[in-house]
């Protein structure tokens, strides 16, 4: 029998016991006593339960199905791998006989060798960064940022700042189990 069987032949022994708590959904409950705000708050936190549950049982299944993608493509992978190996030395002797272009034309499939961009990777950028401001100012990028920090100080004094909103921060109703 699964966990929600049982919870609904054996419901929550606060609700048996309380004869005034109405049913999710009934129109027209107020929350006018301490024990319904408990029975409300119960509510919330046996929701957000149930959404956690249902998030972990996602994300076990987007793991399953991740490592199932994994393992289904290592042989069209390998595939791949092996048959540009075998085609770009070829191509590459075909495109130098090539008058103009880069693309050899075969049946069914044109076949284009491209020359990638290079790419640049900053692995210590400290280093790199002390190095290009002694001999290469030129390519060293100052970033401007504002402090929010500092912007809220002066909003709280009575100072506007042209191009800043304020967002007033409203109260946040928490509910945790004991």
């Amino acid at each position: 029998m699964s966990s929600i069987a049982v919870a609904e032949i054996h419901p929550d022994i606060t609700e048996v016991l309380v004869d005034d708590i109405p049913q999710e959904g009934e129109e027209g409950f107020v929350i006018d006593s301490l024990e319904k705000a408990a029975w409300a708050a119960r509510k919330y936190i046996q929701a957000k339960e149930r959404m956690t549950e249902r998030w972990d049982q996602a994300k076990g299944f987007k793991e399953k199905i991740d490592l199932w993608y994994e393992r289904a493509n290592v042989e069209d992978e390998n595939t791949m791998s092996y048959m540009m190996g075998l085609l770009k030395p070829y191509i590459s002797r075909e495109v130098l006989k090539l008058r103009k272009g880069k693309t050899v034309k075969a049946p069914g499939v044109n076949i284009t060798l491209r020359k990638k961009p290079n790419r640049v990777e900053v692995v210590d950028e400290e280093l790199a960064i002390k190095f290009c401001e002694a001999n290469q100012p030129q390519i060293v990028q100052v970033k401007k940022s504002l402090s929010k920090s500092e912007i809220n100080k002066l909003l709280s004094q009575g100072e506007l700042i042209p191009g800043v909103n304020v967002t007033i921060g409203e109260e946040e109703l928490q509910i945790k189990e004991k």
